[in-house]
């Protein structure tokens, strides 16, 4: 059993003992603690880097689409209807199915303008681009502003029996929105004319082909009256029923137009 004196003798010993640990403890506390601390403010700079990274990426996102948007209506603007009819007609041709495009133009917008002014001609015109995405049934079609009051509809994979049946409810959905235009000689209301164009393409021919074919279309369909849909074919001639909505073809000469009158 320890006595008195020895646990004396042993005393400066534990001091000691506990100096030697105290001081490696506050050695390691020096060391540990910059760098805990660098690794925090390491955490936090990363952290921030990504928030910046996110929110930047979230910018960019944005700043793709409003350039691919038109400022004023909210859809497609030309730019990306260019890009997007060059690889819908590079699609097309791997894959051998038919692509269509509707050319829309709003009938008299000029006298529209001089007669409600540019605010309200602004307004007619995001009603009019509502009443065409309200007709377009497939996520894969496009609505894109074309030029001023022009408007067009890219649609892949569709035969000319589908592009006048899409064109037929675009003139129905326009005349459930009723726009009044009481200065029009073609209706009461806001309406439109379309020319349709498909076409199998090949590698010898090209997407602004397709363009110009609904061009003479539209071109056909303005000087035969308007507040209609022409057709452009370069081979033969399709007709829609409206009766059972099935197409009839019939064989023809080059380059004919079809007129499908809207009641």
């Amino acid at each position: 059993m320890p006595t008195a004196n020895t646990a004396a003798t042993l005393h400066p010993e534990v001091l000691i003992s506990i100096a030697f640990v105290t001081g490696v403890v506050l050695v390691l506390i020096g060391i540990v603690r910059p760098l805990y601390r660098a690794y925090q403010i390491r955490e936090e700079n990363l952290l921030s880097l990504e928030r910046k990274h996110r929110k930047l990426t979230a910018r960019n996102r944005q700043l793709a689409h409003q350039v691919c948007i038109d400022g004023l209506l909210g859809i497609t603007n030309r730019r990306e209807f260019e890009q997007r009819l060059s690889r819908e007609w590079q699609r097309a041709i791997r894959e051998q199915h038919p692509l269509s495009l509707l050319l829309i133009d709003v009938d008299h917008f000029k006298a529209y303008n001089d007669s409600y002014g540019h605010l309200q001609g602004d307004a007619c015109l995001k009603r009019v681009a509502q009443a065409l995405q309200e007709a377009v049934g497939r996520s894969g079609d496009t609505v894109a502003r074309y030029g001023g009051e022009e408007f067009a509809i890219l649609l892949p994979n569709t035969e000319q029996c589908g592009s006048l049946d899409v064109a037929r409810q675009v003139h129905e959905s326009l005349a459930r929105h009723a726009i009044p235009f009481a200065d029009s000689s073609c209706s009461a209301f806001v309406t439109v004319s379309i020319g349709a164009a498909s076409m199998s393409p090949g590698h010898r021919d090209h997407g602004h082909d397709l363009i110009r074919c609904a061009d003479k279309a539209l071109y056909a369909a303005k000087h035969n009256g308007r507040n209609r849909t022409e057709a452009f074919l370069p081979a033969r001639l399709v007709t829609s029923s409206k009766s059972n909505g099935q197409c009839a073809a019939s064989t023809g000469p080059q380059a004919l137009l079809h007129d499908k009158r809207i009641a």
